[in-house]
Order: structure tokens, then sequence, then C-alpha cells
């Protein structure tokens, strides 16, 4: 029989898309036209997604789909063979090409293959969820407490750089009521900075693949009192009288940088020359941490949310090392940064505070900390 495409307006019934598509057969069969659309099912594929009797395109009926996977599927000369989630099953679909457009014929895949896609798919739903809302929500071992994953909300809530978070344990930010269950109460959390706010505290013990886990949703709780007109003058005198003192106190203190002063890093690819420098540092008393490439040593920055007493890094190993150094300053503020070169030149290059020529001696490293002056670095902090 003629397999006649239909235009989505002529439909004005759910009967109307469902042709002589192969009727009989009880797996899915979808025809598609030239444009990606869905214009003919049988039974079986419209009792698995309703979304077909609206003729949508197919990468709105098979989740994973983008516009170019579908352009590869309609073109005749390079069908394949694909597989793709169709309902709550993972399905295997092979494409006949015909006059009327393609014929997609599904075969079910095993239970196994569909759950671990359907729990794929939670995952990333649950991870856009928790980036989107604006409250804090923070995955909690439920055993030692240390958090395991936090969105930018809990970041900015708890006053530390994301995911700076990550590896701390909940319990140093307050006194939480573990023991209750499905209870929304107010705690007072501490943050980075010191300051002290209240917040609204709700957790629930949930599974993530497969292990369970703290679920914790945290919100700011912001007082509102009702005030007389007198009041609220008297109220608004104080606040302003009180930012007042405020400022003229910050304008007679310098700023302090919060973030807490860690150890060295030593950025160097030649082994030889790593192994030395470390032993030398640790010998003088400054223990560093150390890489190979300026793509760990920055993400050691990020996760350890850390200023680093001091910065050596070979300026050879690397290209633009002055632009590193530069990024390293703005997030953690005057590193001192003592740079390996290959030459005598006593010209400074951009980013170091000294250069220690190769080959060098522990005295030569003795020297050029000194030259940074740690010790008032470290006051400063």
């Amino acid at each position: 029989m003629e397999n006649r495409p239909v235009a989505a307006g002529d439909r004005t019934e759910v009967a109307q898309i469902i042709t002589s598509v192969d009727a009989l057969n009880p797996q899915p069969v979808l025809l598609v036209d030239s444009d990606g659309r869905v214009i003919e099912c049988n039974r079986a594929a419209l009792d698995i997604s309703t979304k077909l009797a609206d003729a949508p395109l197919l990468h709105e009926v098979l989740p994973g789909l983008e516009q170019a996977d579908v352009a590869s599927v309609v073109n005749p000369n390079r069908s394949e063979r694909f597989e793709s989630l169709f309902g709550a099953r993972m399905f295997e679909f092979y494409p006949v090409p015909t006059a009327s457009g393609m014929l997609l014929y599904g075969l079910k895949k095993s239970d196994s293959q569909s759950l671990q896609i359907s729990l794929h798919q939670s995952q990333e739903n649950f991870n856009t969820l928790c980036s989107l809302t604006g409250e804090a929500v923070l995955l909690v071992d439920p055993r030692t407490h240390f958090i395991q994953e936090t969105n930018l909300a809990a970041s900015d809530l708890f006053g530390a750089v994301h995911p700076g978070l990550v590896g701390k344990q909940m319990d140093e930010f307050a006194d939480w009521p573990w023991n209750e269950e499905h209870l929304r109460t107010s705690v007072q959390l501490l943050r980075g900075d010191g300051e002290c706010v209240p917040c609204s505290f709700e957790h629930e013990l949930i599974k993530v693949e497969g292990e369970p886990t703290l679920l914790v949703v945290l919100s700011r709780q912001y007082e509102t009192a009702h005030r007389t007109p007198y009041e609220l003058a008297d109220y608004a005198d104080s606040v302003a009288e009180q930012l007042a003192d405020n400022l003229q106190h910050e304008q007679a203190q310098p700023q302090q940088n919060i973030i807490p002063v860690g150890p060295g890093m030593l950025v160097v690819t030649n082994p030889i020359v790593r192994d030395v420098a470390r032993k030398m540092l640790e010998r003088l008393g400054h223990p560093c941490e150390v890489f190979t490439n300026l793509d760990d040593a920055t993400i050691y920055l990020v996760r350890s949310d850390i200023r680093p007493e001091f910065v050596m890094i070979d300026m050879g190993d690397f290209d633009q090392p002055s632009d590193w150094i530069e990024m390293v300053r703005t997030r953690c503020g005057s590193v001192p940064c003592v740079g390996l070169s290959d030459s005598q030149s006593e010209d400074l290059p951009n980013g170091p505070n000294a250069v220690l020529p190769k080959p060098f001696e522990l005295e030569d490293v003795a020297n050029s900390l000194q030259s940074l002056d740690l010790d008032s670095v470290a006051d400063e902090a």
C-alpha cells in the first residue's frame, strides 16, 4: 500500500498519523521526511510517545540527537543504524529509504542499557536544576559530613570561591541538626569571611549513583520587623552612623586578604631540575607543591582556595608564563615569584620578582628567597 505523507496542518485527529506503515509490527516504526519531521508512525510508536500525534521533529522525540545527526539520518546515502532512548527504553533504529521518506524501524534494547541511559539523564537533569536554583544545594557524605558537590549559590552563601567547598566538612560552618529527619529549621551559618548569617536548613538522605548521600538545601533568612515611623527614623540614623564608622575604619586600615597562605608552588617540566629544586626548598624550610604543567597548577589553586607562599617557575618550559603569573596574582594577591632561567642575563623578565639562573646551588636558592622577603609577605596575608 502507498505511504502518502500528510502535512501537520491537515491533521484533525490522532488517528490520521497512524497509517499502514507496518501497522502490525509490535516494534515502533517512524516515517520521517527530508526535514527531519515525523509524518507517520504505527500504533506501537504512538503508544510509546504521544508526542508523535503533533508531527514533531525527530530530535524532539529521540533525546540526544542534534540537528546534524538528524540530517545524516534522513540522508539516504549516509543512513546508518543508531541507538537512542525512546520513551523509557533504549532502542536501536534501522533506517530504510523509501520514496515517501526515511522509515525508521526500532528494535528494543536490553533493560540494563535502558536503565543506564535513564540514570545518566536523571543525573544531568539534577545537575542542571542545582545550577539554576538560587538556593544553596550541597551533596554531603552521610558518614563523615564531607562536602562532595555544590552549586554556585552554595559558594556565594558560604563565602568561598567555587568549587572551594568541595572536600571540606560541613560541621566547620554550623551546628547542624543531622539527627532530625525532613525538618526545615533555622541555623547560624559561619561564613568564610567570619560573618554569621541566619539560614533555613533542610536535608534528606538520597542515593546518587547507588551511594547514600545527604542532599542539603540552605537559603538565607532575612529578618523583617514591624516598626513605627519614629523607630524607623531612629533606625535609619543608627545605620547611617554605623556605615560612616565602617567606612572610616576601612579607609584607615588596608583591606586584608582573607585567603589563607599555603605552601609554595614549584612549576617545572624537567624532572631533574624539579627534584633538585624541591629538595633545596624543603631543606631551607619552604615546602612546596610540585607541578609539571600550568593546567594542573591552576586547578590546584581553584580547588585548594589558598594563597601560595611563593611561586618558582621555569620560564623556558612554558609559553607566556608571565600571563599565568599575572592570573595567579589577580586571584591571590601579590604572590612573590622566582623565575628559573637558562641564561645569565641581568634583565628581569615580566612577572618574576627575581631570576635564578640554571644550574644553581643551595646558596643561590636561599639568596633568591631572601630577596623576596617572604616573612613580610606572610605578615601582610
